[in-house]
């Protein structure tokens, strides 16, 4: 039953399905498995707490993202095998929209502010 808080630049977009993903850090919790539902909240731990939506979630994959170098890697499979690759520009591009920002400069400039220099952990879908 994982619970996912959002800063509130992206709750109306969580809300209204615009941003159908979220980019989260590895931490002590396992990520949610794909079919698990996801709680959407905002402003959690506090009085302005709400609930932005429950949906299922798609998919998990793993992700890095070295806001210094502007650089994205995922792992992908390759004739059965599976190594980290580098995003090109288009896919960071698509993948900085699709997770709520205007372009490819405010996703790495917040990354940098709320994770420093490099961060990995889980792109997650519903």
């Amino acid at each position: 039953m994982p619970a996912i808080n959002f800063h509130a630049q992206f709750a109306d977009a969580v809300k209204h399905m615009e941003k159908r993903q979220t980019i989260r850090a590895r931490g002590k919790r396992n990520p949610p498995r794909v079919g698990d539902p996801l709680f959407l909240y905002t402003g959690m731990r506090t009085a302005a707490c709400r609930k932005l939506a429950t949906a299922p979630c798609t998919a998990v994959e793993m992700i890095t993202i070295d806001a210094e170098r502007g650089e994205v890697t995922m792992p992908r499979s390759f004739g059965g095998h599976q190594a980290w690759t580098r995003l090109d520009a288009d896919e960071v591009e698509q993948l900085a929209r699709d997770d709520g920002f205007s372009d490819v400069a405010a996703f790495f400039e917040w990354f940098r502010s709320n994770h420093g220099k490099t961060m990995s952990g889980y792109l997650i879908r519903w």
